[in-house]
């Protein structure tokens, strides 16, 4: 108890301290003790009692006017604080963070630009986090990225300070952006990567995400080959070493860089400044060659480490315990160095071959470019013969100076593996980069014969070597070409009666059945498949893959089909790439972009359809389409088939994951330009199920698609579509089903067959009040039945569209024949609640004296005409029914005139203009009675008083009103109190002398009721 009630003495105090150091900030002059306070108020509000922090949020965040630059630069510091302790900050904050990058000191823009580094990344994690989407979270989010393309355009700026901190705040988005792998899950488990962003987000999308971080990690690399200042040069490659580690995708890109700058090192650096740059290279080398991902670079790693001067001693100890290479540098000497070594060729080409075959046509040219590379250092490799390196140099000395220069000196390292294998293929693959610097490859003419004259080899997707035509050399060159053996002719003498034969497989093997062929084949592949561990650890799994595909596509074995089905889905987030690499070598043999030798082209399509279907399906019932493959494959595939169609339908009907089906149409609506029709019929086809939940999701994402320009047509040609079905003599097929909720067609129009052709057209309504033209011209047309339909349910969607629309006053002033109960129906469904504007009354008011005089059409806006119009309306309004006549009642006694602002007419007006009415109609006369019963009922609008002040005024008239006794004996009867004023009324009647037949004729048609009383 204790305890808790010194908690409660602290609030106050801690309150009340935050409070008096604010207003001191205020007052005081001194910046060093407003400074102190304000540190001071971070500490309590932050840190103390975090509670206090919404309290006084808007406080601080005023001093970012103050006039001190140090002030600005620590409210910055208290906004990266107060997010990182609340997200929820963020979007109170996002306006001022932009405020202050503008600002004219530089000293807080860079304090903003540091800022950003891990305030962007929060930003992203808690917008993805956040359920509920409000406008102010999306306005939250679109100043952040306008914050972020501000950065991103300051990675040229010519201040290094500025350079630098753009260069942080870039490697934060990109790792934000990225995904991290599986096997990373653990590390940072709080850090924001791309995983935590969910694919159905309303205003994030993933694709746009990831895309972006690759073009941010482009931009890195370019920094590298740019003439940038050696701070920033040092802080490129120790951000890309960073980003390589936390996002293993990019290791390869970042050595191949590391490489290149090694041997172009930018001439503006000055001697000690290169030595720096090669240190520093050499440690973060060092450091990616410990991270587990590198294992396929390790050999790439180790001799360009091994250029720059590191010792067997560091290489050994930056490798990981279990590193294969690491095992072999333990076990082998020398010799064995130089054959791990050489195997850095076969990786290089296997994974130029996987960048050939999965970069798609944006990354075209930079495959082509580094297949020519690859093709250059091929060429190379094998002409770095000792004569010819000899020839090199003897020529080259003529151009070399007298004395070594200062730079080379500083820079040159001497190289321990000197002639070996894996040092000349090393060098060539310089030599080839050095060339491509200067557009020199010769490979590219390579590449171009290539793609002309495509051999048979290449459309079977079998590798082959890389041949080069031979360039002329500035010096002669030996010719190193070796004879081709010949086999020496077979003589026989006389002295042998045997009969040679040349050696051939026919003579010594034996056929195989048909059952042996099946069962080696399938047993082959079982054996490649499970051999996936250690290609993944070879580095070549791209060849793993094109083996398993060529074989199940090729073979006609269904077998194999079915094992390489379930071997994707046992892991299909490695296995993806699998997936997709199938489906795609399927399409290219349907479309006869590679041979195929043992399918038939007529049955092209059908097998890309049964291996679309096939894996589509498998999810499907696995339960796994809300997994990424699933979505993956609709988005990458080359062809979505109807049957694919179909199953991304069923996957939307879902009961419980519906919603990730339904993202995955959207994305192919918005992605796939040649099957969009289809796609969006498939998505607005659900806008008529009877499932709310479902029926819902595909109105909300259609209304997205209707703001989109290029789709908009299309969305309405659909709404009209399913509108003018109600003009058909019975409800079409196509919105009936099982699936819809409608088992069967009736074969005649009923509510719920209305009302599915009316839920688009209704939803997408408020966002596009032009469609009420076309609900004018359905609703003249159609039945009884259908018109009471669409009386009942357009009220809701109207009263969005409100009073105020253009389109909607257009359409009352035009009132199509016709369709007059259903502008009567929305005039009162507007006016319901509000009061009628001024527009809507004149454009009424003319409908109803030029075009449609029926009085019904002025009830609406009855608050809105003059006394005198309404005076003029009243007998008509007499002869409407009772519920009617009760509504015009309530609007006339208790609404307010657009002229006055009080009611249109008081009680008493009402009463006395009610007797003032012409009843020589007995018709007429029953309606007043009606009428004026209705009044005198409501007996506190009508109180004695009023009714006093009328029966005075009544008595005053010359005629007097017909009705006038019976509403004086109605009075008496409600109000006993008042026969003193009743009898003084009727003495003033009696001296006027009024004709005694009068009062006979009144009391015959008003008594009656009472006389029995």
């Amino acid at each position: 108890m204790a305890q808790v009630e010194a908690e409660k003495d602290e609030a106050p105090s801690v309150y009340n301290q935050v409070v008096n150091l604010i207003n001191e900030a205020n007052v005081v002059k001194d910046q060093a003790r407003r400074l102190h306070d304000l540190r001071k108020v971070q500490e309590l509000i932050i840190y103390k009692d975090s509670n206090l922090l919404d309290n006084f949020l808007d406080e601080m965040l005023g001093f970012q006017h103050d006039s001190s630059p140090e002030i600005r630069t620590f409210i910055v510091s208290f906004i990266e604080a107060a997010c990182a302790k609340d997200a929820d900050v963020l979007s109170k904050i996002a306006v001022n963070l932009a405020f202050l990058m503008s600002d004219q000191n530089s000293k807080v823009r860079k304090r903003v630009m540091s800022a950003m580094a891990n305030l962007y990344p929060l930003a992203l994690k808690w917008v993805s986090k956040t359920r509920l989407v409000s406008p102010t979270v999306e306005s939250s989010w679109e100043t952040f990225v306008q914050l972020k393309n501000q950065l991103v355009a300051l990675i040229d700026s010519d201040n290094d300070g500025i350079q630098n901190r753009a260069l942080n705040f870039l490697e934060a988005v990109i790792i934000a952006q990225s995904c991290k792998p599986a096997t990373m899950a653990e590390f940072k488990p709080e850090e924001m990567c791309l995983n935590l962003v969910p694919r159905d987000h309303r205003f994030i999308s993933y694709r746009r995400l990831e895309a972006e971080a690759k073009t941010l990690f482009l931009k890195l690399l370019q920094l590298l080959s740019s003439q940038v200042s050696s701070m920033n040069l040092t802080s490129t490659m120790q951000s890309l070493t960073r980003v390589a580690k936390r996002r293993p995708e990019f290791i390869e890109k970042v050595v191949l860089a590391f490489e290149t700058i090694h041997v172009n090192l930018p001439p503006n650096l000055a001697r000690s400044q290169v030595c720096c740059v090669r240190k520093l290279l050499k440690s973060q080398l060092l450091g990616l060659l410990k991270h587990h991902a590198s294992s396929e670079y390790q050999v790439q790693i180790t001799t360009l480490l091994t250029d720059l001067g590191a010792t067997q001693v560091q290489v050994l100890k930056a490798l990981p315990s279990d590193s294969d290479l690491r095992k072999r540098m333990l076990k082998t000497d020398d010799e064995d160095r130089d054959a791990v070594s050489s195997s850095e060729s076969p990786l290089k080409r296997t994974k130029t071959e996987e960048r050939d075959d999965e970069e798609d046509d944006e990354d075209s040219e930079e495959s082509r470019r580094n297949s020519a590379i690859n093709i250059t250092t091929e060429f190379l490799y094998h002409r770095l013969t000792p004569e010819n390196v000899t020839d090199l140099v003897l020529v080259t000395m003529v151009v070399l100076p007298d004395t070594m220069p200062p730079l080379f000196q500083s820079s040159y390292t001497p190289i321990a593996a000197a002639g070996t294998e894996g040092q000349i293929r090393h060098l060539a693959h310089l030599m080839a980069t050095q060339f491509a610097n200067r557009d020199l490859l010769p490979g590219l003419e390579q590449i171009s014969v290539e793609r002309i004259r495509p051999s048979a080899e290449d459309r079977l997707e079998t590798p082959r070597t890389n041949l080069v035509p031979p360039t002329v050399p500035s010096f002669p060159l030996p010719d190193t070409r070796q004879p081709t053996s010949m086999v020496p002719p077979v003589t026989q003498t006389g002295k042998t009666s045997k009969r040679l034969h040349q050696f051939g497989l026919a003579h010594i093997t034996k056929m195989k059945t048909a059952s042996e062929l099946y069962d080696m084949t399938v047993k082959a592949f079982e054996r490649i498949m499970n051999a996936e561990k250690r290609v993944l650890s070879g580095g070549a799994s791209v060849p793993h893959m094109k083996i398993l595909v060529s074989m199940a596509c090729h073979f006609n074995i269904p077998r194999l089909q079915e094992m390489l089905e379930e071997f994707i889905l046992s892991d299909q987030k490695q296995r993806a790439e699998l997936a997709i690499l199938w489906i795609y070598h399927e399409y290219s043999s349907y479309q006869g972009f590679n041979q195929s030798l043992l399918q038939d082209p007529e049955k092209g399509f059908e097998k890309y359809d049964s291996c679309l279907t096939r894996l589509l399906s498998a999810l499907l019932s696995r339960g796994e389409h809300r997994e990424s493959l699933f979505h993956r494959i609709f988005l990458e595939a080359p062809q979505i088939t109807p049957n694919a169609i179909n199953i991304v339908k069923q996957a939307c009907t879902d009961p419980v994951h519906g919603s990730f089906g339904l993202t995955t149409l959207r994305e192919m609506i918005l992605t796939r330009l040649r099957q969009r029709k289809e796609l969006l019929f498939a998505l607005i086809d659900f806008t008529c199920y009877e499932k709310t939940d479902l029926r819902h999701q595909s109105l909300e994402i259609t209304k997205e698609l209707l703001h989109n320009p290029v789709l908009r047509e299309s969305v309405l040609q659909y709404v009209t579509m399913f509108l003018r079905y109600l003009l058909l003599p019975s409800p079409p097929d196509s919105i009936f089903g099982a699936e819809r909720g409608r088992p069967e067609n009736p074969g005649k129009w009923d509510e719920q067959s209305i009302k599915a052709c009316l839920y688009l057209y209704l939803f997408l309504l408020p966002e596009e009040p032009k469609l009420i033209h076309q609900l004018a011209n359905v609703y003249n047309e159609a039945t009884g039945e259908i018109k009471l339909v669409i009386l009942r349910q357009i009220e809701a969607p109207i009263k969005v569209v409100g009073m105020h629309s253009p389109e909607l006053l257009t359409f009352v002033e035009r009132c199509p024949k016709g369709a007059e109960t259903l502008v009567t129906r929305l005039v009162h469904v507007l006016t319901e609640r509000n009061p009628p504007t001024s527009e809507l009354v004149k454009r009424v008011r003319d409908l109803y004296h030029e075009r449609v005089p029926d009085v019904r059409f002025l009830i609406p806006v009855l608050t809105g005409l003059s006394r005198k119009e309404i005076l003029v309306a009243l007998p008509k309004l007499i002869r409407l029914n009772p519920n009617v006549l009760r509504e015009v009642i309530n609007r006339l006694l208790h609404g307010k005139s657009l002229e006055t602002g009080h009611q249109p007419m008081s009680p008493s007006e009402l009463l006395i203009a009610f007797h003032q009415i012409d009843t020589s109609n007995t018709d007429d006369m029953k309606c007043v009675i009606t009428a004026t019963n209705m009044l005198l009922s409501d007996r506190h609008v009508f109180t004695k008083e009023v009714l006093a002040g009328v029966i005075q005024q009544l008595v005053d008239q010359q005629p007097l009103p017909m009705l006038l006794m019976r509403t004086v004996i109605q009075a008496l009867t409600a109000f006993p109190a008042l026969i003193g004023f009743v009898m003084n009324m009727l003495q003033r009647l009696i001296m006027k002398q009024v004709i005694q037949m009068f009062l006979i004729q009144t009391f015959t048609v008003n008594v009656p009721k009472h006389s029995a009383r």
